[in-house]
């Protein structure tokens, strides 16, 4: 039995590696030297930032520039070559890291197999949210390998390096500071310490060399307009607040409902790890869970942040009795969030555009396995 294990195993791994370096290929030569939207927001912005024009108010880029002046600084690098060299470097570094992830979600969850990381691998290939940010040359896959490295470097207690990591993934996607509330509860003050100390400080140098008007202009006049809850019902939001604004066009209720169950997910996850302490690897996966669902501008892309809740449910799952059953919820939760609908229009009109909030659906089933079994272990411990 155990050679015929080995067997499968070999030819699962033959199987996998082809189709692997297939579909990491065919990305890379399909968005080479192709218009990436918001990596044109991004190099332009940070052009007209040297040039020491505001980005916030310039006709050059493709879509309005939403980010702080600090994540600018990350990108100003990136000056140094043409446009399209700039965006293949980019797209190349961008997938360097999807395997890099997995692999340090594997090492955190200490499951050192070659056939998990292929299989893993393969997944993300197929996974909407990833295609769309590579399509689109955005920054979430490099926010969230440095949110995993800044956890890597917590679990073996080099709290520095765990810091300014964690500073890094925060600038270039600010989004990710609400992860901030995994340190404040583990008490990793150091973390922290050195965390704020490297944003406050590229902060500062950026208010240097380009004036503190544009910091005042982005908080005075950006952070106001992305709190507007009007259109947040568009395909492509599949947060909290998208789906509820595909129930009603009331922008009251588009406020007060998901500022209300935001805030019981987070207060009765963050109470079961502060009263339970259940493993810090499952505190995580939730909190990034939670973070693509209160998000009131939670895009597909964002759903990148998925890649270790997943992985880290699949094998709680594996622990728990019934396991057949959340395997399978576990699949459906997966095919819902990886998958897209072409053409949205055709559901437009209520009900049938509750269609359109499948990505939620689905990342909702995750966040239940997850809770499901903290729960469950937890009961078991006792």
């Amino acid at each position: 039995m155990a050679i015929m294990g080995k067997r499968f195993k070999s030819k699962i791994i033959y199987l996998l590696i082809p189709l692997i370096i297939f579909l990491a290929g065919y990305r890379i030569i399909s968005l080479w030297n192709r218009f990436l939207p918001d990596f044109d927001v991004f190099y332009y912005a940070a052009q007209e930032t040297l040039y020491y024009h505001n980005p916030y108010q310039s006709q050059k880029l493709f879509t309005a520039f939403n980010y702080p002046v600090t994540t600018i600084l990350l990108y100003l690098p990136l000056l140094l070559f043409p446009y399209t060299q700039a965006q293949n470097i980019f797209l190349i570094i961008t997938m360097l890291f999807i395997p890099l992830i997995i692999l340090l979600s594997l090492h955190i969850l200490k499951k050192y197999r070659l056939t998990y990381f292929l299989f893993f691998y393969f997944l993300s290939l197929l996974f909407f949210p990833i295609n769309f940010t590579l399509g689109m040359g955005q920054s979430n896959i490099i926010g969230l390998f440095f949110i995993m490295m800044s956890y890597y470097f917590l679990s073996q207690s080099k709290n520095i390096i765990s810091g300014i990591f964690l500073g890094l993934g925060i600038i270039i996607k600010p989004i990710l500071i609400f992860l901030l509330l995994f340190f404040v509860l583990r008490k990793k003050w150091c973390i922290l310490l050195f965390g704020i100390f490297i944003y406050a400080y590229v902060f500062l140098i950026s208010g240097i060399i380009f004036g503190f008007d544009l910091h005042i202009y982005y908080f005075t006049h950006v952070i106001p307009d992305l709190f507007q809850l009007s259109g947040r019902e568009v395909y492509y939001n599949q947060g909290l607040t998208g789906f509820i604004s595909r129930l009603t066009d009331s922008l009251a209720l588009r406020r007060i409902i998901p500022a209300l169950i935001s805030t019981i997910i987070v207060t009765s996850i963050t109470y079961q790890y502060w009263i339970k302490k259940y493993r810090h690897e499952l505190f995580l996966a939730l909190l990034l869970t939670t973070l693509v669902i209160i998000d009131t501008l939670s895009w597909q892309h964002h759903f990148v942040f998925l890649m270790f809740p997943f992985i880290a449910a699949f094998f709680e799952i594996g622990k728990i009795r019934r396991k057949n059953v959340f395997y399978f919820l576990l699949a459906c939760a997966y095919i819902l969030v990886s998958r897209t609908i072409k053409n949205p229009q055709m559901f437009k009109i209520f009900p049938s555009s509750l269609i359109l909030s499948h990505t939620f659906y689905g990342t909702c089933i995750l966040f239940s396995i997850l809770l499901y079994c903290v729960f469950k272990r937890n009961y078991e411990i006792r």
